[in-house]
């Protein structure tokens, strides 16, 4: 997984890099998901999140409706609480 760290502190970890990008945004406390993925790759993203002891996802933001950037955000929005945007 890439990370890069903002100059205020954000990280931004490239979860998923197959078919589409996943990327989370966080400080530590807040977290955001920007896409969720394919339903093909469900178990990977939720295990790198688990790694990353990701236990709550405070927005999911999709930038678009395709599957492979969306199947996964009912999923994501029931296990994780997280609001979509």
């Amino acid at each position: 997984m890439k990370t890069l760290i903002t100059k205020s502190g954000y990280k931004i970890i490239q979860i998923l890099s197959r078919r589409s990008n996943v990327f989370l945004l966080t400080d530590g406390k807040t977290n955001i998901l920007i896409d969720s993925g394919p339903k093909s790759e469900r178990r990977l993203l939720v295990k790198r999140l688990f790694e990353l002891n990701v236990n709550h996802i405070d927005f999911l933001i999709l930038t678009h409706t395709h599957f492979d950037h969306a199947e996964n955000s009912a999923f994501i929005r029931e296990k994780y609480k997280a609001k979509v945007i």
